[in-house]
């Protein structure tokens, strides 16, 4: 008897599941195309500045 109340519990979860790996693959597969080659250039000689004076700021409580 037990084993038929669990039976529609045991199904959802295993469709459940089925779905959840369904999206991960279709989301695997979209970033694989779409999205695998993509890079971004950072120039660090550009960013230094940038770093340098909000460090700065946030010791001496400053508001950029």
């Amino acid at each position: 008897m037990k084993k038929s109340l669990k039976s529609p519990d045991v199904k959802l979860r295993n469709e459940l599941v089925l779905v959840v790996v369904i999206k991960l693959l279709i989301l695997m597969t979209i970033w694989w195309f779409f999205f695998k080659d993509q890079r971004a250039n950072v120039d660090i000689e550009a960013a230094w500045p940038e770093t340098s004076t909000a460090s700065k700021h946030s010791k001496t409580g400053e508001s950029l």
